[in-house]
Order: C-alpha cells, then sequence, then structure tokens
C-alpha cells in the first residue's frame, strides 16, 4: 500500500502531520492531488470538539482545490492532470430532501473531511466523480478553495432573494460573513452594512462591496444601523456564531424584515419573542448551499465576476496545519482565510 502524508485531528486541540496509507478510487470515484485546501469554520468547530461528524481521528478538509491522479473503474469525462474542486457532500438519494434537490437537508447526508470520507488534509484524496467539479482555466488553484465558501454566501443571499435597493446588514466580517457580503453586493444591495470587532476585517468588506462598516462592539450600533436604513433594515445575515446578535439583529430590522442565520452555532441562544412578534420579523438560517450554487460560483469566477481579493490572507505547508488552527484560536489579527498548501 502506497503511502502519503496528513494532517491528522487525533484529538481536540490537536493535529499532528503523519504517514498514513494513501486511498484508491472505489468504482464511481477519482485519486485527487491535493493543491490547497481552506480551514472553515466547522473544522474550528471539530478542532475544539464540538462537530458531530467529525470526530478525532480524522483527516480534516473540506474547501479544495487538485488535480485529478487516478481514476476509478467505470469513471468516464475526466484526466489525469485535470484541475477540480468538490462539492463536500452527497445526500442518501432516497429522502424528500433529496428528490427536491435540497441535499444539504438530508438528514443522512455524507460530508468530506469525516471518518466516512476522508477529507484534503493530506497529500491525496478520494471523491465520488459525481460532485467533482473541473475548473475552468480562468479560475486559479487559490480561488478553486474558495468556491465552498462562496457558495454558501451566495446559498444565503438568494434564500433572502436580495434584490437590488434592498438594505442588508451583514453581522461578522470573517471569511463567510465576507463572502456573503460579496454576493449581497452582486444581487445589489444598498446600503450593505457590515459589521466586525476586528479593524482589519471592516477594511476587507470595504473593498469587497461594502458601504458602511461598524465596529462591532459600538452601542450606538444599532441605533447608526436604523439611521443609514431609515427605519431599518430589509435583511440581517448573521455570520458570526455570537447569541446576542440574535436580538441585535431583530431590533435593527424594519417590520417584517428577515434575519438569516449563516453561522453555526454552538448551543442554545435566546430570543426576544415579543419584540420578534410585533415587528413580524422572519427568522430563518440555511445549511452550506445547494449544488446549483456551487456551479454558479465557479461560472461567476470564470467569467470574472467575482472579486475575492484579500479573501486569502495567509497560506501555510500543510505540515503546519496545528499552528494555522492556533492562529485563529488565538485570534492573530489579519486573519481572514489561511490555505493550506498540501
Amino acid at each position: 500500500m502506497k503511502k502519503m502524508k496528513a494532517a491528522v485531528l487525533t484529538e481536540p486541540y490537536h493535529i499532528e502531520y503523519v504517514e498514513t496509507e494513501m486511498p484508491e478510487p472505489r468504482p464511481g470515484e477519482v485519486l485527487i492531488k491535493t493543491c490547497y485546501a481552506g480551514i472553515c469554520g466547522s473544522e474550528l468547530h471539530a478542532y475544539k470538539g464540538l462537530h458531530k461528524k467529525r470526530v478525532p481521528p480524522v483527516i480534516m478538509g473540506h474547501e479544495i482545490s487538485g488535480l485529478i491522479a487516478g481514476l476509478g473503474e467505470g469513471v468516464s469525462g475526466f484526466d489525469i492532470g485535470d484541475r477540480v474542486t468538490v462539492v463536500p457532500m452527497y445526500g442518501c438519494g432516497e429522502c424528500p430532501e433529496c428528490f427536491r434537490g435540497e441535499t444539504s437537508l438530508c438528514s443522512d447526508k455524507t460530508i468530506f473531511g469525516s471518518q466516512k470520507w476522508p477529507g484534503g488534509y493530506a497529500e491525496y484524496c478520494t471523491a465520488p466523480a459525481k460532485v467533482v467539479y473541473k475548473l475552468p482555466e480562468a479560475v486559479s488553484m487559490q480561488d478553486g478553495a474558495l468556491i465552498e465558501p462562496l457558495a454558501v454566501g451566495l446559498h444565503a443571499v438568494r434564500t433572502a432573494k436580495v434584490s437590488a435597493g434592498d438594505k442588508v446588514v451583514v453581522l461578522g466580517s470573517g471569511a463567510i460573513g465576507l463572502c456573503t457580503a460579496i454576493m449581497a453586493s452582486r444581487a445589489g444591495a444598498a446600503p450593505l452594512i457590515c459589521t466586525d470587532v476586528q479593524p482589519f476585517n471592516l477594511e476587507r468588506a470595504m473593498a469587497l462591496g461594502a458601504t458602511h462598516t461598524i465596529d462591532a462592539r459600538d452601542p450606538e450600533l444599532v441605533s447608526k444601523v436604523m439611521d443609514i436604513t431609515d427605519g431599518g433594515c430589509d435583511t440581517v445575515f448573521i455570520t458570526a456564531p455570537v447569541n446576542s446578535l440574535i436580538n441585535q439583529a431583530i431590533a435593527m430590522t424594519r417590520k417584517q424584515g428577515q434575519i438569516i442565520c449563516v453561522a453555526m452555532f454552538d448551543g442554545e441562544a435566546s430570543v426576544n419573542v415579543e419584540l420578534n412578534r410585533a415587528k413580524e420579523t422572519i427568522i430563518t438560517g440555511t445549511s452550506m448551499y445547494y449544488e446549483e450554487d456551487f456551479a454558479r460560483i465557479i461560472r461567476m469566477l470564470s467569467n470574472g465576476k467575482l472579486n475575492t481579493a484579500g479573501l486569502v490572507t495567509h497560506e501555510l505547508p500543510l505540515s503546519e496545519a496545528d499552528s494555522a488552527f492556533q492562529m485563529y484560536e488565538n485570534r492573530v489579527p489579519g486573519i481572514v482565510k489561511i490555505l493550506l498548501k498540501a
């Protein structure tokens, strides 16, 4: 059996770079030589021991780009060396959600970067050919590893049906918040207000389409939003897992406005039900994306319709994966997205 190197989460808060067996593509699968793999909030949850499906020991990494290195039996349409990315989930194919094409809502979906399907924090990984997309030449390998978080933002904005002139707030300007802001800007949101506690992230938000930014710690934040939006915004996206943001969002939304929870929360959050009732606010959530969102992002990148400049702030070798996670955990200033290079 051939060997490879992989970054394995062996226990909470500890990733080891070790030699392990290289996977072989089964029928219907492809073997991928990993080029880049991003670090996502869900992996940070797993790093802390809080993810239900990414349980140690596990090779994480679901935001990847790479090269086709092998073809399993029955696979067609791919050649060795093709530049690709992966839709990091697939459904059971039998539930009502799968029949409706809502794979992300499948209760029995398989996710990339789990024990059942080892991920891209390794020199090589495998994936069902049905969820592998070729990258057009105009799409860089770095951007190939950003397609997944961009699809999260697109799905949230499409779910909210943001249209030209809608007044939008994004609470939290980390990677997912910025991806959501990019998509809201593309949809024509104006004004588009982004908040965060990090000045660097707010600078990135302005460069990527925000019209206004506000420090999330500002005690006048809600009143400032109300002034900018002339009485309340149409849509608030919650992209940071901070419990207090739920009620803050209700307070700054217009009557019959909507709140979209995109962030993954660690537990329950209290909601001011009476204020929500009185304003008839709609609160909903989005889980990942549909495959259509993924395909749309690839087309937009290929046609030069997305500005991703500044999303990737750090590139580190895969061997330094544990250090990269510690950088997030220690809130090192200036981090938006770290890519691990295999």
